[in-house]
């Protein structure tokens, strides 16, 4: 039962992260995180959020295997893409500037 189960949290987590990111490299889709900074944008990917979701979860050895399926559908589904590993979005020099303009 809890293989089943597992599989079912794991179709799901795939299916709903599928529809709710972004078509491909560089879109944004529902799930996203940006921190900012004055020259910076840190994009958390959901994947990321999942795995340490997963690992806390984990640790304190709560077990739910639909969540842990869910959220590996997640993981995997967030893998796919090329651009998975970029964190450091550069903000662009345009945008700075006219941010800049603005104060004075």
């Amino acid at each position: 039962m809890n293989l089943f189960t597992f599989t079912i949290g794991v179709v799901l987590g795939l299916i709903i992260f599928e529809i709710f990111s972004g078509e491909k490299e560089g879109r944004i889709g529902l799930f996203i995180l940006l921190l900012k900074t004055k020259h910076h944008s840190y994009h958390l990917h959901h994947w990321m959020i999942s795995l340490i979701i997963l690992l806390l979860l984990i640790i304190t050895n709560w077990k739910n295997y639909f969540v842990y399926g869910f959220l590996i559908g997640s993981i995997i589904q967030g893998l796919k893409y090329h651009d998975f590993y970029k964190i450091l979005v550069k903000q662009k020099r345009k945008k700075r500037v006219k941010k800049t303009l603005k104060k004075y």
